[in-house]
């Protein structure tokens, strides 16, 4: 048995059909990535690359590809023929797919996928590898967007400073502690930073008017 083959993939565990639930909810969503990483030696000493004509490798990479980069959750596929047919490019030649269907779709099984809330999402298509790359992926997405969060949580924290200086507060504004108590206490009503709700904040936070 080859790596690839292997590879069981991550969190796959049986559901109440036993089915294997799928990793990755519907929301997880690779396209903003335009690449995915590619385990060469992995695949050249698969079974499949010994095995697979010319034409059986093209038609998975092109699911492969597929299902990282256009459909969520990102690394599955789905299970109807048509759809399957046309992610392979076999889209005009049905009978081409039914000759590659069993080569290309080698080590994918049917999961069931999940929604953000854990609920019920229908069945899809996933391989061990393949969901082993969207994991990694997903981190990497995730990563991105917490940076992305911490930038503008920083400056949002700068705006609010500079309103506090603005108003004449710049003892608060210059003591991390005290800005944090004020954006906290903004946030609790879910008040805007505007000059008005940041000196009612501070007048009730801290008794002082201005």
């Amino acid at each position: 048995m080859s790596a690839a083959e292997r590879s069981p993939g991550l969190l796959m565990v049986a559901g109440e059909d036993e089915l294997p639930v799928y990793p990755l909810h519907t929301e997880c969503r690779l396209g903003g990535l335009d690449y995915f990483p590619f385990h060469h030696a992995r695949f050249f000493g698969s079974t499949m690359f010994a095995t697979a004509t010319n034409e059986e490798i093209g038609a998975s990479l092109a699911l492969w590809t597929y299902a990282l980069g256009t459909q969520a959750p990102g690394g599955t596929l789905p299970t109807a023929d048509v759809e399957l047919a046309h992610a392979a490019r076999c889209w005009r030649d049905m009978a081409s797919w039914e000759r590659l269907r069993t080569g290309v779709l080698r080590g994918w099984t049917r999961v069931r996928v999940l929604d953000q809330d854990g609920a019920p999402a229908g069945v899809r298509l996933a391989h061990p590898v393949v969901t082993e790359v969207a994991a990694d992926m997903w981190k990497l997405v995730e990563r991105a967007r917490g940076k992305r969060q911490g930038n503008l949580d920083r400056q949002r924290l700068g705006r609010l400073r500079a309103t506090l200086s603005e108003l004449g507060f710049q003892q608060i504004a210059r003591d991390e502690d005290k800005v944090l108590r004020v954006r906290a206490w903004l946030a609790e009503r879910a008040l805007p930073q505007s000059k008005p709700d940041v000196r009612a904040a501070v007048q009730r936070i801290f008794g002082m008017i201005t």
